[in-house]
C-alpha cells in the first residue's frame, strides 16, 4: 500500500513539472537521481537512461562558476542545501552530454517529509542566456542613451560628465556645489530573502524618489548598483544637508509599498571646497552619513 502511495505521489509530481520550461530533477539524500523532466532532457541532453538512479557526481555534466571554477568536488550546489538546509540560487555555467557550456539559473531546494526531515533536493535549472542577450541589449542602448533604464536616472559615466563640468564651474566662478550619496542598505538580505526581482524593483523605486524630489538644475546618476549620486550646483551646505535628509526620510517612509517589511538608505553629503575633486568629494559623502 505504502508503494502504491508513492508511486501516486510521484505521478503527481511528475504531472506538475513535465509542462516547465525549466529542466526540473527531484534527487534522493545520496544525489542520486529519481526523476527528470522532458524540458530537462532537452536542456542538458541527458535522458532518463543516463541519469535515473546514478549519483549527480558520476555522470559527465558540471557546474562552473563565473570564473570557471568546477564546482562539483569543492562547493557543489547540492551539497550546500544537505549541509545547510538552505536554498541555493545562483548565476552558474552547465555543460551539456555534447560538451558545450552555456549559463544557467540554479536553484535547490530541500525536500521535507510532514515531520520537516529532509528526504531529498529538488534542483530547478534554466537557461540563463535570454537574461544575458537582454543585458548586453541594455548595455548596447545605454551607450546610445546615457541613461540608467532600470532608475531612469543617467548612468555612471554621464554623471560623471556632469560632476566634472559642475566642479570646473564652481571652480571658475567660486560658486557654491553640493553632493548626496544615497546608498540603499542591507541588499544583500534583499536579495537573499525576496529574490533579484524584488531588489530591483526597490532599486528602481528609490530611482523614482530621487527624480521626483531634486530641484531644476540638479543632476542625478546611478554611481552603482544600489548607489546613486546628486550634483546640487548652488546650494549651500545647510540646502545640501537639508537635501539629504529629507531623501533619506522620504525614501523610507516609502519603503513598504514596495517589500512587506520597511527598507532603509544611508544620505551623506559634502560641500565643495577649493582642491576638492571629484573623488574626495564622493568620498567625504560617503563618509559622513545622516
Amino acid at each position: 500500500m505504502k508503494r502504491d502511495n508513492k508511486k501516486i505521489e510521484m505521478t503527481f509530481f511528475s504531472t506538475l513539472v513535465d509542462d516547465l520550461k525549466e529542466s526540473v530533477r527531484f534527487l534522493d539524500c545520496d544525489k542520486k537521481v529519481l526523476y527528470v523532466n522532458p524540458f530537462g532532457e532537452r536542456l542538458t541532453g541527458y535522458v532518463p537512461e543516463d541519469v535515473l538512479c546514478r549519483p549527480c557526481g558520476g555522470l559527465d555534466e558540471e557546474h562552473t562558476d563565473t570564473s570557471g571554477r568546477t564546482l562539483c568536488d569543492t562547493e557543489c550546489p547540492l551539497d550546500h542545501v544537505l549541509t545547510t538546509g538552505e536554498v541555493y540560487n545562483e548565476h552558474l555555467f552547465f555543460r551539456r552530454k555534447n560538451g558545450d557550456v552555456f549559463p544557467v539559473m540554479v536553484r535547490v531546494l530541500p525536500a521535507r517529509n510532514t515531520a520537516g526531515e529532509m528526504i531529498g533536493l529538488v534542483e530547478v535549472m534554466s537557461d540563463d542566456r535570454p537574461r544575458l542577450e537582454s543585458e548586453e541589449l541594455k548595455r548596447d542602448i545605454q551607450r546610445i542613451i546615457p541613461v540608467d533604464i532600470l532608475t531612469g536616472l543617467y548612468t555612471r559615466e554621464k554623471i560623471m560628465e556632469f560632476f566634472e563640468v559642475k566642479l570646473e564651474n564652481s571652480r571658475r566662478y567660486e560658486a557654491p556645489l553640493g553632493v548626496v550619496m544615497v546608498v540603499l542598505e542591507n541588499s544583500d538580505r534583499i536579495k537573499k530573502r525576496f529574490g533579484d526581482k524584488k531588489l530591483e524593483e526597490v532599486i528602481q523605486r528609490i530611482g523614482y524618489l530621487i527624480r521626483m524630489n531634486t530641484r531644476r538644475g540638479d543632476v542625478s546618476g546611478r554611481l552603482g548598483p544600489v548607489e546613486f549620486l546628486m550634483l546640487l550646483p548652488n546650494a549651500k551646505e545647510g540646502d545640501t544637508t537639508m537635501a539629504a535628509e529629507k531623501l533619506k526620510r522620504i525614501i523610507g517612509d516609502d519603503s513598504g509599498l514596495v517589500l512587506p517589511e520597511r527598507f532603509a538608505v544611508i544620505t551623506g553629503s559634502s560641500q565643495y571646497s577649493p582642491g576638492d575633486d571629484m573623488d574626495g568629494l564622493i568620498e567625504r559623502a560617503r563618509k559622513n552619513p545622516m
